[in-house]
């Protein structure tokens, strides 16, 4: 008697559970929680059916709220018996549901036919709410489903690769080497092909990257704008960067990009313009433009126009530096370092200051112990080489390995320490740049060369390194 007495208690709790679901059940459960309770809600009393439907329905409404209008993508797909085409499907949506939408990349798979909204949660909403209730042509009922994605995962075909290398074509300015995939996934060509080409994917941003690399090796400006970007994007377009990259300009405007540590992935080019207007990053500066403008800077030292603004002229009218310390010294173990006396002493960085750093750069930089001074580097610091000389290799190097590879490639030098010219500027609260000038011999050269240095340098734990450099080498004109 008494294990029916549990049983029984057990099966009113389970069919109380189904009826009246716990607060912290998942919104995905509550459909399958009303169909459960479906049966055992008829035994109510109607008006007491109405009101435990309504509490659940306000239940699912309040969680829907708190996502809030999703900005992204959805997919949208429609399934019925046989497959169904393009205009059959718009028009029917249309006939009921008064919204406007773009849908990209249709497509039919199997007997379910596919497409894509953009920042549409309102139509994506109206739509999966025909689920069940338009009809195909042969009169059976449609499956319609609504999910939401960071952006659709595809991968495009040959056919429609040499399209988009047709749509790439005619987006190239060849008179100023200048590729113009701004807001790519509604261009006309490829919409009319039902092509979608959505630069947030991983596989559509590899797959352009890579006809731009095959086919147009002398690319110098790029513009990114309107392609919903962020910064795990933009570490694609390293693929570009080839030996010596000729990109300078990049326009990266309208896109999600929220802070600047993405500035580490695109300073391999040598970029001497960059546009980031109308991303949030730009809104989170609003109130300190020369901060914002000196912060980008000291990541990428050879930018001169940032969001249309001349960089050396803003700062010539605006910047007045501020004594700053820091601490300068190197690891006593290393080839370079700073006196003893100075190892945990602060300095406050002026011309003098920077010296003691550079004094120490070139007392190794003509001996054969060169390659030691990689360690003036921080880990992810950026070499460039430049020259006209034919024994002198051209590149950017990234990080300790490939500095130490571009330093031991260089021929000897001797420099004329008594040529140089130094000038010293702030770039931030932890960036300093110098530009040094002057003259110095190469091995295999029989005239003086010009060389021209600009270093930015930074704190690196308890010492001094530089974190992007410019090395040019020319020869003497005569």
């Amino acid at each position: 008697m008494g294990r029916k007495s549990k049983r029984k208690n057990k099966d009113r709790q389970q069919r109380l559970d189904n009826m009246f679901p716990h607060e912290d059940m998942n919104m995905d459960d509550n459909s399958d929680v009303i169909k459960r309770g479906a049966k055992e809600q008829s035994k109510l009393s109607k008006k007491e059916r109405k009101k435990k439907l309504r509490q659940m329905m306000n239940m699912c409404d309040k969680r829907n709220k708190s996502d809030g209008n999703w900005l992204g993508w959805h997919k949208i797909s429609i399934k019925g018996d046989s497959p169904l085409e393009k205009d059959f499907i718009l028009s029917s949506i249309c006939n009921i549901v008064d919204v406007q939408f773009n849908p990209l990349g249709f497509c039919r798979i199997d007997n379910s036919s596919i497409f894509y909204l953009q920042n549409n949660e309102p139509a994506a909403s109206a739509i999966a709410g025909l689920d069940k209730r338009l009809q195909g042509p042969d009169g059976c009922r449609l499956k319609i489903v609504s999910n939401k994605s960071e952006g659709p995962d595809l991968v495009l075909n040959s056919h429609q690769l040499l399209i988009l290398q047709q749509c790439l074509s005619q987006r190239y300015k060849s008179d100023a080497s200048l590729l113009d995939l701004s807001d790519l996934h509604n261009d006309s060509l490829l919409k009319e092909r039902d092509i979608l080409t959505p630069l947030q994917t991983p596989m559509i941003m590899k797959q352009v990257l890579k006809l731009i690399k095959e086919n147009i090796p002398d690319l110098r400006a790029l513009s990114l704008s309107n392609n919903g970007l962020r910064r795990s994007h933009i570490q694609s377009l390293q693929v570009l960067q080839s030996g010596c990259s000729q990109l300078a300009a990049l326009n990266l405007e309208h896109n999600n990009i929220s802070d600047l540590k993405f500035l580490n992935m695109i300073k391999v080019f040598p970029l001497t313009e960059l546009n980031l207007q109308f991303n949030p990053i730009v809104e989170t500066f609003k109130d300190r433009p020369l901060a914002y403008i000196k912060e980008v800077r000291s990541r990428l030292g050879s930018l001169k126009v940032l969001d249309s603004i001349d960089i050396e002229t803003y700062l010539a009218e605006n910047d007045k530096p501020t004594p700053y310390k820091v601490n300068i010294n190197f690891s006593k173990n290393e080839k370079i370092m700073c006196s003893s006396s100075s190892s945990n002493s602060e300095f406050e960085v002026t011309d003098s200051t920077v010296r003691v750093f550079l004094d120490q750069y070139y007392s190794l930089i003509d001996t054969a112990e060169r390659v030691n001074l990689v360690v003036a580097y921080t880990p992810d610091a950026v070499l460039e080489v430049k020259s006209n000389l034919e024994l002198v290799h051209n590149g950017v190097f990234l990080g300790h390995d490939r500095i130490r590879e571009a330093l031991l490639m260089i021929p000897a030098t001797q420099h004329h320490h008594s040529s140089f010219s130094l000038h010293v500027q702030p770039l931030g609260p932890k960036t300093t740049r110098a530009e040094i000038t002057g003259h110095c011999q190469v091995a295999g050269v029989s005239t003086s060369v010009a060389f021209l240095r600009i270093m930015n340098i930074v704190p690196y734990n308890v010492g001094f390194c530089c974190s992007q450099d410019k090395w040019e080498l020319k020869m003497t004109v005569t």
